[in-house]
């Protein structure tokens, strides 16, 4: 019996992720990087449809894209997320520390703005 052999036909690149000149991915046609917007989904505990709620200049497909790359290279952006967090909190540190009257003037902002909320009830 002689089998005959089907051709493999090509998938289709979907090429909804970029990455620019560091390695860093963005959605293809936008500024959003993907590290960014997997922040935005587990900071708010978003479920895909609120976080295409959030960024209706999305697609689906661009969505489910940045997901698929952020699975595939999970560590690699987890440790970068991790990375950019850390410098900017050291960032906001030495703000604090320079410009201590601003900050607490800040403070004080918030203080009222959290004591309207709670008289609104």
């Amino acid at each position: 019996m002689i089998k005959r052999r089907i051709p493999r036909m090509p998938i289709a690149a979907i090429n909804h992720i970029e990455l620019d000149d560091r390695g860093i991915a963005y959605i293809a046609g936008t500024r959003m990087k993907v590290y960014i917007l997997i922040g935005q989904m587990q900071v708010n505990n978003f479920t895909f449809e609120q976080l295409l709620d959030a960024y209706p200049s999305l697609s689906r497909a661009q969505l489910h894209a940045a997901l698929a790359y952020y699975y595939d290279h999970k560590a690699e952006i987890d440790r970068y997320s991790a990375e950019v967090l850390e410098r900017a909190k050291r960032m906001q540190e030495e703000d604090e520390r320079a410009n201590p009257e601003r900050y607490a003037r800040l403070r004080e902002k918030v203080r009222q703005f959290k004591e309207r909320e709670q008289a609104k009830g």
